[in-house]
């Protein structure tokens, strides 16, 4: 049975170095894909004109402002719209609530749920 030198970097430096079967490689590339997704459904867009620590994001295909973190969920959010340059100037819905949804590890976030509020 043949083996592979692998090698795998996490934040550029090397983690781990070791010679494997496919199979073995095979099972990490599963754990990979299982438990270290990227946010999906969510890419930083601008901000919120009159508070440039509210950033907005692009959620399930709307521009949500995310604000009132508690420590589960995102309380105050509210979706916006006319962006003038990396602003955003008008609220078009308030009382909207942002969920992150982890791993099965509860690592990583993998996506966001919104709630109505």
């Amino acid at each position: 049975m043949s083996k592979w030198n692998v090698e795998i970097y996490i934040n550029g430096e090397l983690d781990f170095k070791k010679e494997l079967t496919v199979k073995e490689i095979e099972k990490i590339q599963e754990f990979i894909k299982n438990n270290i997704m990227e946010v999906k459904n969510m890419n930083r867009i601008g901000l919120y004109n009159k508070n440039a620590n509210i950033e907005v994001y692009n959620i399930e295909n709307r521009n949500i402002a995310l604000y009132g973190w508690n420590g589960e969920k995102y309380t105050d959010c509210f979706e916006v719209t006319n962006k003038v340059g990396e602003y955003f100037t008008e609220i078009v819905k308030e009382n909207i609530v942002v969920k992150p949804i982890y791993n099965n590890n509860f690592e990583n976030i993998i996506d966001y749920e919104i709630l109505e509020g």
